[in-house]
């Protein structure tokens, strides 16, 4: 087993062990430390409701690092599609990250998540049969992205996009180079370099916009709490 996976094996193992009774006033904390202006506009009951469907959504990883492996194992999957995968899982185990993994409740695998789920939503095709809905993930990116503090927005904007930049200049190298690559994120996970500049005489587009997900508004659909976002998409927050 490689490093990778091994490191994988461990995060893996301390999302599962993650007890959502116990957490889950821990992650609200986190949130409301992160967004008090997003708990003010929501009030008290839908911000449980959402503490808890984000809890919900960080305690998903393993399933998510459990489809990323299947698809990258898979021979038919495109040399640069599982570099892009094995990068994702890399930066989930990296301790460099943009909210450190050991805070409580579980709310410091939120940019975890956030990476994880971009990767699903863009290479969704290669991934086993059944296993999510492209949209799906973009509604729970959305929801993730509640989680980053206004002032931290253009630091989290870079990573992703730094993130994103890498993956697709992948696919304009050659096959051996990029299995040279995925063995230096497997061999040395903690060492690897995941670039968060690209310069923008790249002419590559952005990552998923984290601007416009982390602001929503709040009604009721279904007897239910309902976020409204400033482009019109609605997501219900249910258990």
């Amino acid at each position: 087993m490689s490093r990778l996976y091994e490191l994988t094996d461990r995060v893996v193992g301390r999302i599962e062990a993650l007890n959502p009774e116990v957490e889950a006033p821990l992650f609200r904390n986190e949130l409301e430390k992160a967004r008090p202006d997003l708990i003010e506009k929501l009030g008290g009951e839908t911000a449980g409701r959402l503490s808890t469907v984000l809890l919900g959504l960080v305690r998903e990883i393993p399933v998510i690092v459990g489809a990323l492996r299947e698809a990258v194992e898979k021979p038919s999957t495109h040399p640069a599609v599982r570099c892009a995968m094995v990068g994702a899982l890399t930066y989930l185990v990296q301790p460099r990250d943009l909210i450190p993994d050991y805070s409580a409740g579980g709310f410091g695998f939120i940019d975890d998540s956030l990476i994880l789920r971009a990767t699903v939503s863009e290479y969704f095709d290669a991934l086993p049969a059944g296993f999510t809905t492209k949209q799906r993930e973009r509604d729970n990116f959305r929801l993730l992205a509640l989680c980053v503090p206004p002032a931290r927005i253009e630091e989290f904007q870079a990573q992703v996009d730094g993130i994103w930049h890498l993956f697709h200049r992948l696919l304009l190298v050659p096959p051996d180079s990029v299995e040279k690559t995925i063995s230096g994120f497997e061999l040395d996970p903690l060492g690897a370099s995941l670039d968060a500049s690209a310069p923008v005489s790249d002419g590559l587009l952005p990552g998923p916009d984290l601007a416009s997900a982390c602001e929503c508004s709040v009604c009721t659909s279904e007897g239910a709490p309902c976020l409204v976002f400033p482009d019109g998409v609605e997501i219900i927050l249910v258990n």
